[in-house]
């Protein structure tokens, strides 16, 4: 699970569960330890569908505390 926690892409779907649609590009099948750079980007398209759904930026945590 954390495998796949750590990719963003879980996020990205379960935002898209809420309400379909709401991300359309989503970077998947790839590694996070590969390819951090996509998994950040799915992390930033995560937190904007957040702030379209209308959750507060102030509930927001830092990206840099996701993984110790």
């Amino acid at each position: 699970l954390w495998l796949q926690l750590e990719t963003g892409e879980v996020l990205c779907d379960l935002v898209n569960k809420i309400k379909p649609g709401t991300i359309e590009n989503v970077n998947s099948s790839f590694s996070a330890h590969s390819q951090p750079a996509h998994a950040m980007e799915n992390f930033y398209i995560y937190l904007e569908a957040l702030q379209e759904l209308g959750v507060a930026t102030s509930s927001f945590s830092s990206s840099s505390g996701l993984k110790s």
